[in-house]
């Protein structure tokens, strides 16, 4: 509680009248009481801000509770404790003037096979799907995509040719639309999944025809340069056109940047669309030096010997559950080595586990 005053002090006083400062004033004081109250009891002053936050404005804060089904000790058949947090978009509105359309809003489960979503979903009156879907313009699905997935990113580079009448532009014009719009129309898919091997090849043949010849279909014969050439950086003798594999890799690094700066974000801490070789790329690119430990990440970043630890005791890793940890959560009360209590039963996990002791 302490931390959380101090921070709400370092506010500025004019933005304290703002709505959604306030609601995040709210809903971290509520956080740190709810988590302090796993380990001790509140104090009368605390449970009294507690219940005034909750009568009053906790109603607005949105919340999620984790549902535990069976064999994790919930009983599906009680639905006591479970929260909607759409059953508060009408007070939500009323404190903030941003309404809920729940028309266009819509749930789609995982693996609730056995849970009756009829009386879970009651109070809410959006539309229920399933996988695959569409969120915030991309496609998810709880397997891999298909083609069927990215045939429309496909069509809407397609699209945009007939417009253009490349063949009445010279190189140079038809360069700039390619490097420009043509390129940068798959870089919000790639921010999160990779273009599939046939996907990238159908955009690269788009590209090259028009490039070349202006239009979506052209030979090899109307090829001036082969296209890795193009793909390459102007001062190295190319075009300067986005290798989407290159672009793709850079666009992935930039999570592990963002989170190493910032790790404030509401996905930090989270799994990442990021590789082995990523981490690798990015872990070769910085140097740590490691202060409380209190930013660096235990396992996944090279602050031992200028190595992760995931990679100099991969199999040690793989019994590790809770892999997000920071270097000052570990090492505190030796909470790696308690972690792994039980789990080591060869004598490689014993080699691992002497070899980051020492």
């Amino acid at each position: 509680m302490a931390r959380v005053a101090n921070g709400i002090k370092r506010w500025k006083k004019d933005k304290i009248g703002d709505t959604k400062l306030q609601l995040a004033i709210v809903k971290e004081v509520l956080l740190q009481l709810e988590a302090a109250q796993e380990h001790r009891l509140l104090t009368e002053k605390e449970k009294v801000i507690r219940d005034y936050f909750k009568n009053h404005i906790g109603s607005v804060v949105p919340r999620t509770s984790t549902i535990k089904w069976q064999p994790l000790g919930y009983n599906q058949h009680d639905h006591s404790d479970l929260e909607v947090p759409f059953s508060h978009d009408e007070a939500f509105g009323i404190f903030s003037g941003l309404h809920i359309n729940l028309q266009k809003s819509s749930v789609h489960p995982i693996s609730c096979g056995n849970v009756d979503l009829d009386q879970v979903l009651s109070p809410f009156t959006g539309s229920r799907g399933d996988f695959p879907c569409k969120y915030l313009g991309l496609q998810l699905h709880v397997r891999s995509l298909q083609k069927v997935h990215m045939q429309p990113l496909i069509e809407r580079i397609r699209q945009r040719l007939p417009r253009w009448k490349g063949r009445w532009l010279n190189k140079a014009g038809r360069l700039t639309l390619v490097t420009y719009v043509l390129s940068s129309m798959p870089t919000y898919h790639l921010t999160v999944f990779p273009l599939a091997a046939w996907a990238k090849k159908k955009i690269d043949k788009i590209r090259r025809s028009f490039l070349w010849k202006g239009e979506e279909n052209a030979n090899g014969g109307h090829c001036l340069v082969n296209w890795p050439t193009v793909t390459r950086p102007k001062d190295l003798g190319g075009l300067g056109v986005s290798d989407f594999d290159r672009f793709g890799r850079a666009l992935w690094l930039r999570w592990l940047w963002q989170e190493w700066v910032d790790d404030s974000k509401s996905w930090s801490g989270s799994e990442l669309p990021c590789t082995d070789d990523d981490r690798h790329l990015f872990n070769s690119s910085i140097i740590i030096t490691l202060g409380d430990g209190a930013k660096t990440m235990f396992w996944h970043h090279n602050w031992l010997d200028g190595q992760a630890p995931r990679y100099l005791a991969p199999n040690l890793f793989r019994l590790v559950s809770r892999r997000n940890r920071t270097v000052q959560q570990e090492l505190q009360n030796n909470n790696w080595i308690r972690s792994l209590e039980r789990k080591v039963t060869s004598a490689v996990h014993i080699e691992e586990f002497v070899s980051l002791w020492i």
